[in-house]
């Protein structure tokens, strides 16, 4: 099962998207797969990627990869308040 370290999360309102981005720590992950999100000990959020891209903010760091998520802007602000920095989160097929 794939899963992904999240380094930094952000949001882009213009295209309504918010973006967890960080490393891919084992497997591929695609467009259309589901972040699984722990809240806590007994219930998951899960979030479908809607992009998967690379940002190459700075040449002399290894680029991060960014899963997008759209949503409305209820949705976004929940994602982002969850201080994913540091964890590592699993992902698999929808």
């Amino acid at each position: 099962m794939p899963t992904f370290l999240v380094k930094t999360t952000f949001e882009i309102p213009a295209r309504h998207i918010a973006v967890v981005a960080g490393q891919v720590v084992d497997g591929d992950i695609k467009v259309g797969m589901l972040l699984h999100v722990p809240l806590n000990s007994g219930i998951t959020m899960t979030a479908s990627l809607d992009e998967v891209e690379l940002i190459h903010a700075d040449p002399s760091v290894f680029p991060l990869v960014a899963l997008c998520i759209r949503g409305d802007d209820e949705d976004r602000s929940f994602l982002l308040a969850l201080n994913l920095e540091g964890e590592t989160l699993e992902v698999t097929e929808s």
